[in-house]
């Protein structure tokens, strides 16, 4: 199982939670989480002293309760999706869970930042936000001079601090077509999700190398003129073969190797340690190419380069 954070912020009336909403439709096993559900009562605002309510801030919002939330995602995605009535859509252990944080606020605040995988903020110039602000009713309703007066002096402020905190953000410009804004993102979160699913695979695939070929083939060496088997196999003793000066060896121990005969320098311990080539590609093994340990308690590289 591969998770995925996408956090999509911006601007008040920027097309935030019509990206997400988009976006939560055209992905399988994802969800959203949106911030403005997390305000606190009315009654509990603060007020400036021009008598502006203070919602444009961390403090007007339940983010420990946001947080809550999104852990429970993180812990168990399946049962999280069960729980919002919606369904996964690959086979167990194939998925890869999609979380859509949306909010004005998202990349401000540092625990939840942390958590993000992609990040994109949807802006617009001040004269198009202001008329889409004037628009919509909000309860409570804004105050006259709501907008000019705290709205817009307060989203710079904000915007300021978070692109102090965060410099891999993706800005977008809220006036393009809203279906080219969500083919552009959709198209980039969709490549992230193919490289998990490649990532996994080719661990997948290594690991089951390593238990299946590696494991198997691991040899230990032997000591002095010992009987230490290999998988059973006893080695072969030949008698009475004269070596180059004329000298006679009582015992010559010989393991057949693919290419070849192999007599590998007796190790520290008196142990005549094995070394193997492997020939899978490269790609399998982070150590390099054809390269695999013969021992787990003492590594003994090859290459391939040795054929």
């Amino acid at each position: 199982m591969r998770t995925l954070v996408v956090g999509i912020g911006g601007m008040t009336n920027g097309g935030k939670s019509t990206m997400s909403s988009s976006l939560h439709l055209r992905i399988p096993n994802s969800c959203i989480i949106a911030q403005d559900a997390f305000f606190k009562d009315d009654s509990v605002i603060a007020v400036d002293s021009n008598g502006f309510k203070q919602y444009d801030v961390l403090d007007a919002l339940h983010m420990d309760r946001m947080m809550s939330k999104i852990e429970s995602w993180r812990k168990d995605p399946g049962s999280f999706l069960a729980s919002q009535s919606l369904r996964t859509q690959c086979s167990v252990g194939e998925e890869v869970f999609v979380l859509i944080v949306e909010g004005f606020l998202i990349f401000n605040y540092g625990p939840l930042n942390e958590l993000m995988d992609k990040r994109y903020f949807l802006e617009i110039p001040y004269d198009v936000c202001k008329e889409r602000r004037g628009s919509r009713v909000y309860t409570p309703p804004d105050m006259p001079g709501y907008f000019d007066g705290y709205v817009w002096p307060r989203y710079l402020k904000n915007r300021q601090e978070m692109e102090d905190m965060v410099s891999d953000i993706v800005f977008l410009d809220g006036l393009k077509s809203k279906e080219d804004l969500l083919d552009y993102v959709y198209g980039d979160v969709t490549m992230e999700i193919q490289s998990l699913m490649v990532t996994k695979m080719r661990t997948a695939l290594c690991l089951w190398i390593v238990m299946a070929v590696l494991c198997p083939g691991e040899v230990k060496g032997h000591k002095g003129h010992g009987g230490d088997h290999h998988h059973g196999q006893g080695l072969d003793h030949d008698h009475g073969r004269d070596n180059d000066h004329g000298h006679r060896r009582d015992h010559e121990h010989r393991r057949d190797h693919n290419h070849g005969h192999h007599d590998p320098e007796p190790g520290d311990n008196g142990t005549k340690p094995v070394i193997q080539v492997c020939p899978w590609p490269w790609l399998l093994f982070p150590w390099g190419p054809g390269v695999r340990p013969t021992s787990s308690s003492s590594l003994v590289w090859a290459s391939t380069a040795a054929y």
